[in-house]
């Protein structure tokens, strides 16, 4: 039953990530949030209709992002449904995984980490954070995931600041949200650092794939988007978090 809540939770949440990805770069109005057909542009009756796969009008094919963001959207929400189970600590890993989703899809399109994607979700996971903490009575676990937070911001940071080409200032804002719930994963302070180190280094082989495929994809050498890399690694990072602390402990 969990999983098939998560799994619709998924699909309209990345229904409207479309809406998100499609208007925020260009920083548009989000109303109306069905997205028009690109081909004929008809606006459909219903925000649901680009699942689809093509248009009510024109008959004609919805770009293929339209149908894999929600899709992607509700895989990942079934994913984090069945390794939190039904606990409140649930709540905040779908806000973070939606905004991931979100920042992906953007990255890809216009190698660029959005603000207005970034600063709401980190303004929303900071008290979401520190109520299911509380509520669980790990107070602790705030330390940790602040210390997350600056940690992962920081070993972004000095890379950024000695090759900004190299590291954009959008990937280093995203690490404050990547790693407040990493480091919220933790159960001490060095694990913390031993998981943040963890989804760096696995976020750095996933960036490389990343890079690779770009360029076979696009033809063309010279930019590729990081952040996809980062998110995929906290992606596994959260969701193996039990082995790697274990791991970690019995080291």
């Amino acid at each position: 039953m969990l999983a098939l809540v998560c799994a619709i939770a998924g699909l309209a949440v990345g229904v409207l990530l479309n809406t998100v990805i499609d208007r925020v770069p260009e920083r548009r109005p989000l109303r109306p949030l069905a997205l028009p057909c690109p081909a004929c542009g008809a606006t459909p009756s219903s925000v649901l209709a680009p699942l689809a796969g093509r248009c009510q009008s024109c008959k004609a094919a919805r770009p293929l992002g339209e149908q894999l963001v929600p899709v992607g959207t509700a895989m990942l929400f079934v994913a984090a449904g069945m390794h939190f189970g039904t606990t409140w600590v649930l709540v905040p890993f779908l806000v973070l995984f939606a905004a991931l989703v979100a920042v992906t899809a953007i990255d890809i399109a216009c190698f660029r980490i959005p603000d207005r994607i970034v600063f709401p979700t980190l303004v929303a996971s900071v008290p979401l954070v520190v109520a299911v903490s509380l509520y669980y009575d790990s107070p602790a676990h705030v330390g940790y995931a602040l210390a997350g937070a600056a940690g992962y911001f920081t070993l972004l940071f000095v890379p950024h600041l000695l090759y900004p080409k190299g590291m954009g200032f959008g990937d280093v804002k995203l690490a404050l949200v990547m790693g407040l719930y990493i480091g919220w994963l933790g159960v001490d302070y060095a694990s913390v650092v031993y998981l943040v180190f963890v989804a760096l280094m696995a976020g750095c082989v996933a960036g490389i794939g990343v890079s690779v495929l770009s360029r076979i994809v696009r033809g063309t050498g010279g930019e590729f988007p990081f952040g996809p890399g980062l998110a995929l690694s906290t992606v596994v990072v959260v969701l193996f978090s039990d082995d790697l602390v274990r791991g970690y402990l019995g080291a």
